[in-house]
């Protein structure tokens, strides 16, 4: 009979354990958010975000550029960098990754579609990690937002932002 009091006793202590921690994880994320600015509100936001665009060029063209600008290597390094995470065989549709060969921490999605002056499409993130309720690579999704809205329009398109209609 003592066994089963002190195997209700390990198992309080393991669920006291488990609560602390997830209290103790959203007051940290809390913390840094305010210290950062990278807030949860602010983190979800990037992620919801959408820039749609319209080109008078190709979408293999825009997709070209945006690799240089980005300056993408093909795979991931061991540092941080954003990379290649995949590309389509014609060239439109590209799947910017951020992270290493052991965890990728953002999968950024740009999709063309030829049209009869050249091509539309949309920017959006499809796969992201969060740590102590912050989406960890916020500044990375704005910043390619920006250097998407930035080389549509250097090519010559327009843009516009909206909100995609992923379930978070």
């Amino acid at each position: 009979m003592d066994w089963i009091l002190g195997l209700g006793v390990i198992a309080a202590f393991v669920f006291v354990y488990i609560l602390v921690g997830k209290v103790v994880s959203r007051g940290i994320g809390a913390i840094e958010g305010a210290v950062t600015g990278n807030t949860r509100s602010r983190g979800l936001s990037a992620v919801r975000a959408q820039t749609n665009f319209v080109l008078p060029v190709s979408g293999p063209i825009f997709i070209d550029r945006l690799i240089e600008l980005l300056e993408l290597v093909e795979k991931p390094t061991f540092k941080n960098h954003l990379y290649v995470h995949a590309i389509s065989q014609d060239r439109s549709q590209l799947v910017v990754g951020l992270g290493t060969p052991l965890q990728t921490s953002l999968q950024f999605l740009i999709d063309t579609e030829a049209t009869d002056s050249g091509c539309s499409g949309m920017a959006t993130t499809v796969a992201w990690v969060e740590s102590t309720s912050l989406v960890t690579s916020t500044d990375q999704i704005d910043r390619l937002h920006k250097f998407v809205r930035a080389t549509v329009e250097q090519l010559g398109g327009t843009y516009l932002v909206g909100v995609s209609e992923k379930s978070l």
